[in-house]
Order: structure tokens, then sequence, then C-alpha cells
């Protein structure tokens, strides 16, 4: 194992431990008396899978974020079914980019903070708010949740986002909430 996260507490959750297991390529649940729940990922390149998954982090909807080291990204999965929701990050040197991206961490915001060895610097990932003016376009400030290099758009109405994250810059779109409900800025 490479990472341990805590799982957030859920109704049908009394307590359970996400644990990379870079050898296999995925990640586990394991129960506090130690019973593997699920085990999500394995190896290979396209979504849900993971070359070298690395780190781990979870977030207050019960997701995990996994990092996957040889392909310098980061993987926002439900685990409940075990889909790819948003995959950001890539080689480089850029914003958004990493070099043998490493630990992953969240802080009671939910900015998300990704060590970045070879670019020798901690990256942090902040949610995002589009700004936009009434039925125009809005996003082009990275929106789409927790975000780093990824550029997009989506329409806003009544001051909220009402569309979601389309992705951009090799970016893969989102299947969650992205833009939708984010508010509005003028």
């Amino acid at each position: 194992p490479t990472d341990i996260a805590i799982a957030p507490h859920a109704d049908e959750d009394e307590g359970s431990l996400w644990i990379v297991n870079n050898a296999a390529d995925n990640v586990v649940q394991l129960s506090l008396d130690n019973k593997v729940v699920r085990k999500v990922g394995d190896t290979g390149d396209s979504p849900g899978k993971f070359r070298r998954a690395f780190s781990v982090e979870t977030d207050d909807q019960g997701r995990i974020m996994v990092t996957d080291k040889e392909l310098n990204r980061i993987q926002l999965i439900d685990p409940v079914l075990e889909e790819a929701l948003t995959i950001f990050g890539s080689t480089g040197e850029a914003e958004g980019e990493f070099n043998q991206i490493g630990g992953i961490a969240k802080n009671w915001v939910g900015d998300l903070f990704v060590a970045d060895p070879d670019n020798q610097r901690i990256q942090k990932l902040s949610q995002c708010s589009p700004i936009c003016d009434e039925g125009v376009e809005c996003g082009t400030n990275r929106c789409g949740g927790t975000c780093a290099g990824c550029l997009g758009a989506a329409t806003c109405v009544e001051g909220v986002c009402t569309a979601e994250f389309p992705g951009e810059a090799d970016c893969v779109p989102s299947h969650s909430a992205g833009c939708a409900g984010c508010e509005c800025e003028s």
C-alpha cells in the first residue's frame, strides 16, 4: 500500500478506510474490522483504471480522488457506481500538469493539495466558481468543481450555472454536477 484515507461516515457505513493497493492498481475499501467492502480500479489507461495508483483522498459525498503516478492525473471516482466522474491532469510543468504526481490531501473547504515532486512544488487545486453575466457563457475561470488547468464554459441562468463542465484542454468532461449549481459572480 502507498496511501490510506478515512471514508466519510454514512448511515450504512460505520466507518471504513480506503487503501491504495499500488501492486494491483486499485483502491480497496476496508471496514474497521478489516473486511473488504469493495475494490475500485484495475490496470489500464481508461477511466476508472490506473497505471500506477499512488494516493487517495475522500470528499464529503463519499467519492474518492486517486492520483496516478505514471499517467500524472487525478480521477474523481464514485466508488458505488465504480465510475470515474472526472479525470484531470496530464504530464508537464504548467498549472494542472504534473511530473510523477504524488500524494493528495484536502482541507476543510475542499481545496486539494497535490505533491508534484519532479516539478518541485505542491499544487493547490481550488474549487471554482464561474464568473459570468446573466445569459452569457461562464466558467472560463476553470469552472467544474475541483479543477486545475481544465478550462470550459457553461450557461448562467438566474445567477447560477446550469450546465455540466464540458471539459477542454485535454480534460475529460465532468459527469458530476460540475458547474451546475455554482453561484455566478459578476
